[in-house]
C-alpha cells in the first residue's frame, strides 16, 4: 500500500517539468465549506470556491457544489458530488465521483483520492471526461491545534493536463470550525503556465 502513493508523488513531482518552458503568473485562491456528518456514517455538504490569475485581474474558476458521501469502513469512504463551475470562457455543470482512503507511518497520515468528473459545457452543448488522483501527507503536531500537510493533485484523461501542488497548514480553531492556509503552484500543461497562489479555507462542520 506505501508504494502507490509514493509512485503518485513521483509522477507529480516530475512529468510536469519535462515541458521545456512555463509562464509564471500570480493568484489567489479561497472557499467556505460546511458539512454535517449524521450518527449513520453518511456526510452532508456544501462548498463554494473561488480562483484568480494573472496578478489577481482575471478569473480562473469559481464553482458552487453539494456533496452527500458515506464511510464504507474506518479507512475507506466514497463522496458523489455536483456543482456548477464558471469561468470567463465558459460554464459547466458536472458530476464528480471520488473514493478516499487514509492510513498513516506512525505519526506522519496520509490521504489518497481517486475522483472521476464527468463535465456538461453549457455553452458548445458538448462533455467531456476527467481522472484526478490527490495524495496528501500531513503531521498533526502533538498538543497542538495545527496540522502542516503537502499534496500533490494530478489531473489526466488521454494525456495529462494539470498538476497542483500544495504546502499548507490546517488550524483547528475549535472542534467545529478549521482555517487552512496554504501556497500552492498549479501546472497547467496545455498553455505551459505555472500559477502561484495564496490561499485560505474556512470549513465548518455543523
Amino acid at each position: 500500500m506505501m508504494r502507490l502513493p509514493l509512485l503518485f508523488l513521483f509522477v507529480c513531482l516530475f512529468i510536469p517539468f519535462t515541458k521545456a518552458q512555463w509562464e509564471h503568473e500570480f493568484g489567489s485562491w479561497s472557499s467556505v465549506q460546511v458539512s454535517h456528518n449524521t450518527p449513520h456514517r453518511w456526510l452532508l455538504g456544501g462548498r463554494i470556491e473561488h480562483r484568480r490569475r494573472d496578478a489577481l485581474k482575471e478569473l480562473d474558476l469559481g464553482f458552487a457544489r453539494a456533496m452527500v458521501g458515506r464511510s464504507i469502513t474506518s479507512w475507506l469512504s466514497f463522496e458523489l458530488a455536483a456543482d456548477h463551475m464558471w469561468r470567463t470562457s465558459n460554464n459547466q455543470n458536472r458530476m464528480l465521483l471520488s473514493l478516499s482512503a487514509k492510513g498513516g507511518w506512525g505519526p506522519v497520515r496520509w490521504t489518497l483520492r481517486q475522483r472521476y468528473i464527468y463535465a456538461h459545457n453549457c455553452a458548445l452543448e458538448s462533455h467531456n471526461d476527467l481522472m484526478r488522483t490527490m495524495l496528501m501527507i500531513s503531521y498533526p503536531i502533538p498538543h497542538s491545534r495545527i496540522t502542516p500537510y503537502a499534496m500533490g493533485e494530478g489531473y489526466y484523461w488521454d494525456d495529462w493536463q494539470m498538476t497542483h501542488l500544495f504546502g499548507g497548514c490546517k488550524w483547528a480553531v475549535d472542534n467545529r470550525s478549521t482555517i487552512d492556509i496554504f501556497c500552492v503552484c498549479n501546472l497547467k500543461s496545455s498553455t505551459h503556465t505555472a500559477i502561484y497562489s495564496i490561499g485560505i479555507g474556512y470549513n465548518l462542520a455543523i
